[in-house]
């Protein structure tokens, strides 16, 4: 009874972090740490928000944008290479590593217009380089239950890279130039740190289509759409000027 009693005491006192990162209360994270070290790397039990269950606190601190919490948990050993564990989130969740999260999170910031927006994307992305330098596997997978979202890194650039850049292309100029730029600098980041180019190229995207014939290959005009021309783009001018240095 008794250790029933101390497990429940410790969760909901775990859980109560993750609502201090909500909040942005830095200096009750810090006592926290210095009283238990551990709590860096605990998971999120409680029923609500349920978009938190099974996450740490650094995914939790990523997705609020509370970047001087994510230095902490960093600074004090906050793991860069985490994934939910599919047992402990909800039904028809998706469990994305902690650097796809920081990707995503890098790109879909310039969904909203503001300087502020555009400082928190470059911000993600240099987040992006200190996970990796810390550990973070470029080439760590999602998981789905669909095996065809379990997109590597280099994937989720490529689909939120290309959904903003059409996104922003004609609406915010200044965030589709970031735009560009942060996914230069993300590909130069995963492929320096050990990104597998060869291999997510010839995994498939949807039916027997590969990322290379997705987002590498010219486009062949038959009926479709080229929804993926402005990622092309950039991937085609980025991989033919690798291949002429």
């Amino acid at each position: 009874m008794f250790e029933n009693i101390k497990t429940i005491w410790r969760a909901e006192t775990m859980n109560v972090l993750f609502k201090e990162i909500r909040q942005g209360n830095i200096e009750n994270i810090r006592e926290r740490i210095e009283k238990n070290p551990a709590v860096v790397n605990e998971v999120f039990t409680g029923k609500k928000p349920l978009k938190d269950i099974g996450q740490s606190p650094l995914q939790v601190a990523l997705k609020c944008a509370e970047f001087d919490i994510i230095d902490l948990l960093l600074n004090n050993g906050a793991d860069p290479d985490f994934i939910e564990n599919p047992s402990q989130v909800p039904p028809g969740s998706m469990c994305c590593p902690v650097i796809s999260d920081a990707i995503k999170y890098a790109m879909d910031t310039l969904l909203y217009t503001g300087t502020k927006h555009i400082e928190q994307s470059l911000r993600y992305v240099g987040i992006i380089e200190r996970l990796l330098v810390l550990g973070a596997d470029p080439n760590k997978k999602r998981i789905d239950k669909n095996p065809i979202n379990n997109w590597q890194p280099l994937g989720v650039l490529a689909a939120r890279g290309n959904y903003i850049l059409k996104r922003t292309r004609s609406d915010d100029p200044e965030a589709y130039c970031i735009s560009n730029k942060n996914i230069i600098t993300i590909l130069d980041l995963l492929i320096k740190y050990g990104a597998d180019v060869e291999d997510w190229l010839d995994n498939g995207v949807w039916g027997d289509e590969s990322n290379r014939k997705a987002y590498l290959d010219d486009f062949e005009i038959k009926d479709e759409v080229d929804f993926n021309r402005e990622i092309r783009t950039i991937f085609q001018e980025y991989f033919n000027r690798q291949t002429n240095t």
